[in-house]
């Protein structure tokens, strides 16, 4: 079951992810609950919504997509995984440096950079460390991100964050 959580227009036009940020840190005070909403949410931004130009092309939207990654470096544990509701494409498109990014029918195209796929690494190294903590699937956690992102080279990022994961284990 797909739960869209909407994003306070403030908090968007500020980029403060305090709120997700609180919110979330209450759903892992109990692994039972933080379980029952893994891969579930998708983040709402209706306000800034407008037909036919994608929200990875809202500069404001993006930077609230940094901010709630920073605020909550584990996030893509509570994201819906699937392509189409875009949680890994936000995350890269609102780290890409401008020349990264290109617009082909519409929609973002992302050639990331190192500096990127290191980014992206260490998110997904912090959400497996937090699935562990759950007492959750990391490794399936990591490859249905990798599955449903629509970007290429992503099951070799998330193989790599896992390694790195057990590495930080044994």
């Amino acid at each position: 079951m797909i739960r869209i959580l909407q994003i306070e227009v403030d908090d968007v036009r500020a980029a403060d992810a305090t709120d997700l940020q609180r919110v979330l840190q209450e759903v892992a005070s109990n692994p039972t609950q933080a379980r029952a909403l893994q891969g579930s949410i998708v983040l709402g931004f209706e306000p800034f919504e407008v037909e036919g130009v994608p929200l990875t092309a809202d500069p404001v939207v993006m930077a609230y997509v940094r901010a709630a990654h920073a605020a909550v470096p584990h996030l893509f544990y509570f994201l819906a995984p699937e392509e189409e509701l875009g949680a890994v494409l936000f995350f890269i498109v609102a780290n890409a440096s401008p020349g990264e990014i290109q617009v082909i029918d519409g929609n973002p195209h992302v050639a990331p950079s190192d500096e990127l796929v290191r980014l992206l690494t260490r998110h997904l190294v912090e959400t497996a460390r937090f699935a562990q903590a759950m007492a959750d699937d990391a490794e399936g956690i990591l490859l249905r991100l990798a599955h449903g992102s629509g970007q290429a080279d992503m099951l070799k990022v998330a193989a790599y964050a896992l390694a790195e994961v057990d590495a930080s284990i044994s």
